[in-house]
C-alpha cells in the first residue's frame, strides 16, 4: 500500500523488487509467492502482506523453494490471528500487527448508550497490538482463528439457494422432503428457510 511504500522511501537501501496481489488469501499468496520466488530466488530478503493469511500462504511457498522464513526472508504482516502468533512462535513469521474483530461488543454496547440518550464520544479507537517474538507466545490462546472460505457451493433442492459446505455424497443424504438433514452440509433449517454456518 502507500504507507507501506512511503516508509520505505525513508531507507535508501530498501527496494521494492515485485508488487502482487494476493486477494487476501492464503492459497492465492502462496500461489503469487511461488512465482516470485522462482523468478527472483535468493535477490528476495523480505516479504511484507497486507494480512495474515497471504503471508502464511508465502511462507509456505518459501519453503518449497528453499529459503528458510524468518532467516533468509524476514515476513511480516497485520491481523494478529492464531495462526500467524503460532508461526512467529515456529520463527517463521517475524511480527503481525493487530487488526481485531472483536470489536461487535463495544460497537453494540455504544449504540445502547445512543439509544438510552447517553453521551457517547465522537471518536472510539479499538487498540490493537504489535505482535513478535517476545509476546506472541503467551498471546495464541486468546487469538482469533481466520474464518476460511467455504470449500464448495451447492444448491439445496428445497430453497435453490447457495449454501458453503461440502456437496452431500449422495441423495440418501436428504431427508423425504428433500431437504438437506440439519447436520448435513453444514446447513441449518430455521423458520424463515435454509440458512448457513461453518461447520
Amino acid at each position: 500500500g502507500g504507507g507501506c511504500r512511503e516508509e520505505m522511501a525513508k531507507f535508501p537501501g530498501m527496494k521494492s523488487v515485485a508488487s502482487q496481489t494476493g486477494s487476501l488469501s492464503r492459497a492465492t499468496g502462496q500461489g503469487v509467492m511461488q512465482n516470485l520466488a522462482q523468478s527472483l530466488g535468493k535477490s528476495i530478503t523480505a516479504l511484507y502482506a497486507h494480512n495474515d493469511e497471504m503471508a502464511l500462504g508465502g511462507i509456505k511457498a518459501l519453503i518449497a523453494a528453499g529459503l528458510k522464513p524468518g532467516t533468509d526472508v524476514a515476513v511480516v504482516s497485520v491481523d494478529g490471528e492464531r495462526a500467524a502468533l503460532e508461526a512467529i512462535d515456529r520463527g517463521e513469521l517475524g511480527a503481525s500487527v493487530e487488526c481485531n474483530p472483536r470489536f461487535g461488543p463495544l460497537a453494540f454496547a455504544t449504540i445502547d448508550k445512543f439509544r438510552k440518550g447517553q453521551a457517547i464520544p465522537s471518536k472510539i479507537i479499538v487498540t490493537d497490538r504489535f505482535f513478535d517474538k517476545s509476546n506472541a507466545k503467551q498471546s495464541i490462546a486468546d487469538a482469533y482463528r481466520s474464518r476460511r472460505p467455504p470449500q464448495s457451493i451447492y444448491i439445496t433442492r428445497s430453497s435453490r439457494r447457495p449454501c458453503p459446505g461440502p456437496a452431500p455424497r449422495s441423495r440418501q443424504n436428504r431427508t423425504s422432503s428433500g431437504r438437506v438433514p440439519r447436520t448435513q452440509g453444514g446447513v441449518v433449517r430455521g423458520p424463515g428457510g435454509t440458512s448457513a454456518r461453518r461447520a
